[in-house]
């Protein structure tokens, strides 16, 4: 018999191939989750400590996208050395300096 676990945003997840299923009836999948559950098919609740832990491992695997969104335009930096502008360019280190301290490498 299938088993399914609810999701936080509303989705169910079938747990033998993981796949995501919109709660609607449109969808053959989630007709069949109910039709599974009025058979006794075991629900199991979101774990929020499991996904929770994901969540931490995932953002570790991607510091640099975090980072590279947050960065400030390189653009900010050449403009301050064109200029001269002493003040500018230590502004675009410090906000660089806060985004790897926001996003540190694991």
């Amino acid at each position: 018999m299938e088993s399914y676990r609810t999701m936080n945003d509303g989705m169910i997840q079938r747990q033998s191939d993981l796949a995501l299923i919109p709660p609607t009836t449109e969808n053959p999948d989630y007709v069949q989750f109910l039709k599974d559950q009025e058979t006794g098919a075991e629900v199991l609740p979101f774990d929020y400590e499991a996904e929770a832990k994901r969540q931490e491992e995932e953002n570790k695997k991607n510091y640099g996208v975090f980072r590279a969104r947050e960065y400030p335009p390189i653009a900010d930096y050449l403009d301050g050395i064109v200029k001269g502008d002493q003040k500018q360019i230590d502004k675009y280190i410090a906000d660089c300096l806060a985004v790897k301290a926001k996003y540190p490498k694991p």
